[in-house]
């Protein structure tokens, strides 16, 4: 009797699938929050989502050039989904009538201090003297010309009043209309549409990200479907691509991203990775404005400098927090649980550096004083180094252990474009008594 031939796949060895490692296809989980990357941006799909767009409209000058010269230099690799360019639109009137209304603050404010200035010249001229009005002069004029350049640090020759009515004047817009030429998604038909929107609700109601979190939002059309119909219409185009999705997001909420015990993002959720995998065999990324700036810089000729990483920095957390810490003094039981909560994050040097600050008479530390403290080398960057204590203050000011109006703890400073030269703490102030101490 002839014994029967194995299977032909046990005689070819290369049939057999190959084994492979606890991470494989889930690399992504072993990354800590933070982590650098690197993408070949030829390779990859870069998605941004609106607010990443409307905030060149809120950005400063210069860092607004930067990220558009960076975007400019990964055009081919640009794609903007429909749901992205509908809700740009559907926006953009009012980030401009925000940006005219932040032009009249500051034109009332110029008005305030030259009417200022002649009141304290005529005080100068009788009951006080010259020389006190003029040190007072000089007092008011730094105080607002600071807020004053805060409330007009945008282009002084865009007019946003004539983009609103004429287009052509805004050079934001034509700037993203050449990046974007041919590299924006079709609209979906209307039963395409309202078949994702009511697939959205479905996934809303198990909780499958993204966008859950926005299931309340029923002012437009989509039903709060807004992120669901990004995410779907990335993954159709990935799937046509065949290259990685990086998606650069300022949106930090739990629908999208993975959290640390403290809520911060670490990168995407498992289940959006998964379903990029499945349904278009490619991989995913989340990334913030600030880290993908970072990243840009880092790997490709664009001059991205640590000051607009920083800026864009403080525009994300601003727009992932609510209302940005506005001011106010620190006592030392206020920089102690600060610190502590540094030390808790894993930020140990950054609690250092802001101590040496404090102890400084000046309150500065120089560039040199700070990598000095880090022991690093005197050219490398400091991109970001105090996202962390922004962050850690906003933990603390949302479990009301800061006040809301808590300063920051460590502020960059620049003398103009580029590297941070210095860094500013705050001067510590007595602790007031409290009211059951005064009445013993």
């Amino acid at each position: 009797m002839t014994t029967p031939a194995p299977p032909s796949d046990a005689q070819d060895p290369a049939a057999v699938p190959a084994l492979g490692g606890l991470a494989a296809g889930y690399e992504h989980f072993l990354e800590q929050r933070g982590d650098a990357f690197a993408a070949d941006w030829v390779e990859t799909t870069v998605v941004l989502d609106t607010n990443v767009l409307l905030n060149l409209y809120r950005s400063p000058d210069a860092a607004r050039e930067e990220l558009l010269v960076a975007l400019e230099g990964i055009a081919s690799s640009l794609f903007m989904p429909a749901q992205v360019q509908r809700e740009f639109w559907r926006h953009r009137d009012s980030v401009l009538r925000e940006n005219a209304a932040l032009d009249e603050v500051a034109n009332e404010l110029r008005r305030m201090l030259r009417d200022a200035k002649k009141s304290l010249t005529r005080l100068g001229q009788g009951k006080i003297g010259a020389a006190p009005a003029k040190d007072l002069t000089e007092q008011l004029e730094s105080t607002l010309e600071d807020v004053i350049k805060a409330a007009s640090g945008h282009q002084p020759t865009f007019n946003w009043r004539t983009a609103l009515s004429a287009p052509e004047h805004d050079t934001v817009l034509s700037r993203l209309t050449e990046l974007y030429n041919g590299r924006v998604g079709a609209a979906y038909g209307p039963t395409e549409f309202a078949a994702a929107v009511t697939e959205a609700t479905s996934r809303f109601r198990r909780r499958v990200p993204p966008g859950y979190e926005d299931a309340h939002k029923a002012e437009h059309e989509e039903e709060g479907a807004g992120d669901y119909l990004l995410w779907r219409q990335t993954i159709e185009h990935a799937r046509r691509a065949g290259k990685d999705v990086v998606i650069v997001t300022q949106d930090a909420k739990q629908d999208w991203w993975r959290l640390d015990a403290r809520n911060e993002p670490i990168n995407a959720r498992f289940e959006l990775v998964d379903e990029m995998r499945r349904e278009a065999g490619v991989g995913a990324r989340l990334v913030l404005t600030a880290d993908f700036l970072k990243a840009l810089g880092e790997t490709t000729d664009s001059p991205v400098s640590e000051r607009t990483v920083d800026q864009v920095d403080e525009l994300d957390t601003a727009d992932a927090a609510g209302d940005e810490p506005v001011g106010g003094s620190w006592t030392r039981a206020m920089l102690d649980a600060l610190q502590d909560r540094l030390r808790e994050n894993g930020y140990e040097d950054r609690a250092l550096v802001i101590e040496r600050g404090i102890d400084s008479p000046t309150g500065l530390l120089s560039r040199a004083d700070v990598l000095g403290l880090l022991g690093r080398p005197a050219d490398a960057k400091l991109t970001g180094f105090t996202r962390p204590i922004a962050r850690a203050t906003r933990q603390l000011i949302a479990e009301g252990v800061l006040p809301p109006v808590a300063a920051p703890a460590l502020r960059p400073e620049y003398d103009g474009p580029g590297k941070a030269v210095r860094f500013s703490a705050p001067e510590l102030v007595e602790e007031r008594p409290s009211a059951d101490s005064t009445d013993r």
